[in-house]
């Protein structure tokens, strides 16, 4: 993690996840830290990958991953009551 995103290692304790015929999957969880002010809590978890067949191709633009990944931005709701 550097504070801007987290490298998640696979089962083999690389980096990434393996494709091809049996690809790796990996869980994960988002944690809200908490808060005294009721509202909701809105954030963007980032999934960047190679697969072709998922998310958006990235052109490297502002805000993007680089060149020729590929995204997908998963939205994450906290509500405080």
């Amino acid at each position: 993690a550097d504070g801007r995103g987290i490298v998640l290692a696979g089962a083999d304790g690389q980096p990434g996840l393996a494709g091809g015929e049996a690809p790796e999957r990996e869980a994960f969880t988002v944690r809200f830290l908490g808060s005294d002010k009721p509202r909701a809590y809105r954030a963007s978890v980032r999934i960047v990958t190679q697969a072709m067949n998922r998310g958006q191709l990235s052109r490297a633009q502002e805000g993007e991953p680089p060149m020729n990944l590929y995204y997908v931005d998963l939205p994450v709701t906290a509500t405080v009551r």
